[in-house]
């Protein structure tokens, strides 16, 4: 009696998965037969990966593109340094002290510069 039913467990779920694979191919082929009538219309028809690669390169800023960008601020940030003219900076209540400016105003400055040149 086991032996019977455990056969018919068996064989129902042979019939299950038969049925199961055989529907996954019918979707197969439908899904392949739309592919190739797309493709016959010359419609592009790719896989993923393809579309990923695609859409990375057609918009958006490139790292080649921004490692240049920082790389020629980098270079006018040196050459304004050298020549000073970052020296308004210095007037900029958080940015002057992180940077290392003097930490009294501009106002003060200019005063100095004045009485030094008074005496």
């Amino acid at each position: 009696d086991e032996l019977v039913a455990f056969s018919v467990n068996l064989t129902a779920e042979r019939d299950i998965l038969n049925n199961t694979l055989e529907q996954t191919k019918r979707d197969l082929n439908r899904e392949m037969a739309t592919r190739t009538a797309l493709e016959k219309q010359g419609l592009k028809v790719g896989s993923r990966s393809q579309d990923s690669r695609s859409n990375k390169s057609s918009g958006g800023v490139s790292a080649k593109t921004l490692l240049i960008v920082v790389f020629v601020a980098c270079l006018s940030a040196i050459r304004a340094t050298n020549s000073g003219s970052l020296d308004v900076l210095g007037s900029v209540p958080v940015i002057g002290g992180m940077l290392g400016f003097d930490s009294s105003s501009t106002e003060e400055k200019i005063a100095r510069v004045v009485l030094s040149d008074e005496l």
